[in-house]
């Protein structure tokens, strides 16, 4: 059968060997005539000085010169001149025009001109050069001319471009940067064997793709205008890269050209290739053959083939993939499949007992390893799945070995005379053998089939790292981070209170023990504010990972002197905190309301401050409890309360030694998620932790045009003592049994430095202000806020 080649006859520039005048040295029909009128404007516009053609200098001078503010055209020359870049050509914003010369380029660089392909578009990037046309490449005039690329350096073509003949990859190198960098999509791009095709990542490419054997350049471009290259590599192929991510060829495959794929990324084959019966070798990256592709493949050690389609005769060799399928489907090989010592097979099954098949025309000889990736799914005991068959059969030969990634499944083989059965089946490893300790009461649970049924299944098809993650989301150690988070952003409402609370009455000393002189106090009634925001990491706790928490809120007081040394108040205050877990899947909502009472006052030289408060607190969340895919929510509304008790003693000086201690306790009512399989009913429970504050303040005072201002540094040492750890008891909703299990999220931070720096200053006889940081600093615990003081007398 003789070949036809899709590049269009007329556009093939040459003369026959007879020396007589063919149709391939004419244009279309009709376009003489199109070229006379066009020639005929262009003098009128020259007379006019409405438009210059650009006159063409002599080898001495290469650019081409015209006045910059008229439209220009430019055409190659004949002469060998050689571009080196855009600046060559005076304007920038000229279009370039094909007129029938060649364009010879010896340097690198990027051009966003427009190019206009009036006759053959010839181009040749000489050495190492690279070309880079970013602009239109556009057909002028009607022409129905196409672009060939000479010379052993790279032509990148990137579009849109829309000119109306074949492409021709001749010499060296074409990048195709976009889906219509070739132009018109119902025309094709021929490839000569010793070049290299690239096709950048994401594109999908329509144009018909025509692999050549040793095609006549003589016969394709003008004389003279190119070099013969042999290749160091490859000289006899056609090198098709693809360097990273998905290029798809959607157009029709023909040749006999061999083909050697190349880069680490993925060639997608989704046109037909039934005129191409050239061998594939697929070198580096992968393959996927979704259509059908007759010609031979060979697969190398470190590459893939995959897909849905049909292919020829299909060697894998050491250290090659085959993997029919791009998910679960079937590869056809029409011919024998061979599949070397330490090759890989791998297949995609399914809980269904659907998988990857491998459908063989002629016989299959195997070795190598079988590798099996199980799908998302409910899994049972046992799976059974046909993966190969092969009409010729298998000839005795079986695969050296089959293994798989999956912690809670175990795969055999099993044949017959042509077929390869791979069988999933439940192994004695116990769940909470994988689980990391604290999540093990969890992965008990879950390892009986008969209480979660759905959550067993899922867990089956899990890797060991995958199984402890799918743990440490059920274990549900999030609740107990967020008991823990409210037990430690109590603070806020006592620390506002120690900050504010006693004003000092008529007589009342300041902070170095010294008695304010008359005026600068106010006697009577004091109500103050305290506005505040803090964000905070912590964690890494058993169970509950790390936390990241942003609070703000205000604490209001109101205080009344008793006598000149004493005074008691009322305190109400009000926060906002968002919370998640440091990946961003665990979010919370908590808001909060606390209402207490406050003393103050002085004795023997002490300073005490002290008080009791009582908080509700709602809590919105969700929750992650994802077993493999799809990504699963369990959602939920839980309400607590706190009470606290707390008091500070300390000994007014220029460097005042403190005391702090406080009790809180915090009971969390009970609450049922709503979600998938995994949400849980959580029980109530009550929570207790004391807290002591050993630290020094460092007081200064600095006397302003508007009065005193302070300045204070504090440096505390904080530890905590009780039930750090929040421990939680819950069930699955969807338990047979309603068995119970514990789990434990991000306790109390233990110890911790505290850092504090305000200033506070008087701004009317009645009116004061200040400005705070506080830092709170620990192992695994950083927390940074700023608190806003105002301070009123009546």
């Amino acid at each position: 059968m003789e070949r036809v080649s899709w590049l269009e006859r007329w556009e093939i520039a040459g003369m026959p060997a007879d020396g007589r005048a063919s149709k391939a040295q004419h244009p279309p029909p009709g376009a003489r005539w199109r070229r006379c009128l066009a020639l005929w404007l262009g003098l009128i516009w020259a007379v006019s000085g409405d438009a210059a053609l650009a006159r063409v200098l002599d080898d001495a001078d290469p650019r081409r010169r015209a006045p910059t503010d008229e439209p220009i055209l430019w055409k190659p020359s004949n002469s060998s001149e050689t571009v080196m870049g855009d600046t060559h050509w005076d304007s920038p914003d000229a279009p370039f025009v094909f007129q029938g010369g060649v364009l010879h380029v010896g340097g690198s660089f990027e051009t966003r001109r427009e190019f206009r392909v009036d006759d053959q578009a010839v181009v040749n990037t000489h050495g190492d050069a690279v070309l880079t046309l970013a602009g239109p490449v556009v057909a002028a005039n009607g022409s129905y001319w196409g672009l060939a690329k000479l010379g052993a350096g790279t032509l990148r073509l990137a579009g849109p471009n829309d000119y109306d003949g074949n492409t021709l990859l001749l010499q060296g190198g074409l990048d195709v940067l976009g889906g219509d960098a070739l132009g018109q999509p119902y025309r094709a791009l021929n490839v000569n064997t010793g070049t290299r095709l690239r096709y950048a990542p994401g594109i999908v490419v329509y144009n018909g793709l025509q692999l050549e054997t040793d095609l006549p350049i003589n016969g394709l471009v003008p004389p003279g205008s190119y070099e013969s290259i042999v290749p160091a590599q490859y000289a006899d192929s056609v090198q098709w890269i693809v360097d990273r991510g998905v290029a798809v060829q959607a157009g029709a495959i023909s040749g006999s050209a061999p083909i050697v794929k190349q880069g680490g990324g993925l060639l997608r084959l989704a046109g037909p290739a039934i005129g191409y019966d050239g061998p594939l070798t697929v070198n580096q990256g992968a393959v996927a053959a979704d259509d059908v592709f007759w010609g031979p493949v060979t697969v190398n050690g470190g590459a893939r083939l995959q897909g849905t389609g049909q292919v020829g005769s299909t060697t894998v060799r050491a250290g090659g993939v085959l993997a029919p399928g791009n998910s679960v489907g079937v590869l056809t090989v029409r011919g024998d499949l061979t599949l070397a010592p330490d090759s890989r097979f791998e297949v995609d099954v399914m809980p269904s007992g659907a998988g990857d098949t491998l459908l063989a025309t002629g016989r299959a000889a195997l070795d190598g390893r079988v590798v099996a990736l199980a799908g998302a799914g409910d899994w049972s005991e046992s799976t059974r799945v046909m993966i190969l068959d092969a009409a010729g059969g298998l000839g005795g030969s079986r695969f050296a070995a089959v293994e798989t990634d999956l912690a809670f499944l175990s795969p055999q083989l099993d044949y017959d005379a042509r077929r390869v059965y791979l069988t999933m089946t439940r192994n004695a490893v116990d769940f909470e053998e994988v689980a990391d300790a604290p999540d093990k009461p969890v992965a008990e649970v879950l390892g009986d089939p008969a209480e979660v049924p759905a959550l067993y299944g899922r867990v089956l098809d899990l890797t060991a790292a995958r199984a402890r993650a799918a743990f440490g989301r059920l274990a549900n150690g999030w609740a107990g981070s967020l008991r823990s988070t409210l037990l430690e952003d109590t603070r806020f409402l006592r620390e506002a209170v120690w900050a504010n609370a006693g004003a000092p009455p008529a007589q009342r000393a300041d902070s170095s023990g010294a008695r304010l002189p008359p005026g600068e106090h106010v006697a009577g009634a004091r109500g103050w504010a305290q506005p505040f925001q803090s964000s905070a990491v912590w964690g890494s706790g058993a169970g509950g990972g790390s936390l990241d928490r942003d609070i703000g809120g205000v604490v209001l007081g109101l205080d009344a002197p008793l006598d000149d040394d004493w005074f008691v108040g009322g305190v109400l205050g009000a926060q906002d905190s968002r919370v998640r877990t440091a990946p961003g899947f665990d979010r919370a909502h908590i808001q909060t309301v606390q209402a207490g009472l406050s003393v103050a006052g002085r004795w023997r030289g002490l300073r005490l401050s002290g008080g009791a408060a009582h908080g509700w607190h709602t809590l919105d969340s969700r929750r992650d409890v994802s077993v493999g895919a799809p990504r699963d929510w369990a959602r939920s509304r839980a309400r607590a309360r706190s009470d606290q008790v707390y008091l500070e003693v300390s000994r007014p000086a220029l460097l005042t030694p403190f005391a702090r201690v406080a009790w809180v306790v915090l009971r969390a009512s009970g609450f049922d998620e709503k979600g998938g399989a995994g949400a849980l009913a959580v029980d109530g429970g009550r929570h207790a932790v004391g807290v002591s504050t050993l630290g020094l303040v460092f007081n200064h005072r600095v006397e302003t045009s508007a009065g005193v201002a302070r300045l204070e540094a504090r440096l505390a040492w904080r530890h905590a003592v009780g039930n750090r750890r929040a421990h939680t008891t819950q069930r699955f909703l969807a338990g047979a049994s309603g068995r119970r299990y514990a789990s434990e999220g991000v306790p109390v931070t233990r110890d911790a430095w505290e850092l504090g720096l305000m200033v506070r200053g008087r701004v009317s006889r009645s009116v004061t202000l200040g400005l705070a940081y506080a830092g709170q600093f620990a192992r695994g615990m950083r927390d940074h806020g700023l608190r806003l003081n105002a301070a009123w007398a009546f």
